[in-house]
């Protein structure tokens, strides 16, 4: 069945950079019944094996995206994702049918050139920390469908501020998948704080250069 004749709901420009059709689980016609039986099975299945593999209190996971995704075939560009990572602390994605061939995701391990072909059994769920660059390979015949789940470790409730009782001890220093996530996105952060030091720096010299009236040069610039 292609995109055309799919329920309504199916959108395909949720994600900018990296784009899939999709039904949001939130936004989408799910309704409340439908998201309770969902958590209820997260919270008993996936939420323990998070907590043992990252060392994290599961009350501190928040999902802040999840979705259902459609691989077509024949759909030029939606039949696979490229390669990419995921915009959170700690992603999955659970296969829901099997009625297509092709498909499957890869992973590519920090020791380059090593890479993973992974294809999961129907409701088997492959878990990762969101930094790991993968990509979704293409469909090739009948449809693939995938539930998606973008999950975030707070430190504090973002509604109500309060501790989420994440210890420091557990999820920092004798965890070393979490130990990964938090220095490649202290890393990051550097980089952006680097960056936008450097702009300012370039913004305050231009602001202290004046031409030399009737010369049409700039003096030297001491500080």
């Amino acid at each position: 069945m292609s995109c055309k004749s799919a329920p309504a709901g199916w959108k395909k420009d949720r994600h900018t950079f990296y784009p899939t059709t999709d039904l949001n689980l939130v936004s989408d016609p799910f309704n409340t019944s439908d998201r309770e039986w969902l958590a209820s099975i997260l919270d008993a299945r996936l939420s323990p094996v998070m907590e043992r593999a990252y060392g994290v209190f599961r009350g501190a996971i928040r999902t802040n995206d999840m979705f259902v995704v459609r691989y077509d075939r024949g759909e030029e560009g939606h039949d696979r994702l490229r390669k990419h990572t995921d915009s959170s602390h700690l992603s999955f994605n659970v296969l829901l049918n099997d009625e297509f061939e092709g498909g499957g995701t890869t992973i590519e391990s920090p020791r380059k050139p090593l890479m993973s072909n992974v294809n999961p059994a129907v409701g088997e769920a492959l878990l990762s920390h969101a930094m790991i660059l993968h990509e979704g390979l293409p469909t090739t015949k009948g449809t693939r469908y995938i539930l998606v789940g973008f999950n975030t470790i707070d430190e504090k409730d973002p509604i109500t501020d309060e501790s989420t009782n994440l210890s420091i001890f557990s999820s920092w220093f004798f965890n070393f998948s979490w130990m990964q996530i938090r220095f490649r996105e202290g890393a990051q952060q550097g980089t952006v704080n680097r960056r936008a030091r450097s702009r300012l720096g370039a913004e305050n010299i231009e602001g202290s250069i004046l031409p030399i009236p009737g010369s049409g040069q700039c003096p030297d610039v001491s500080w």
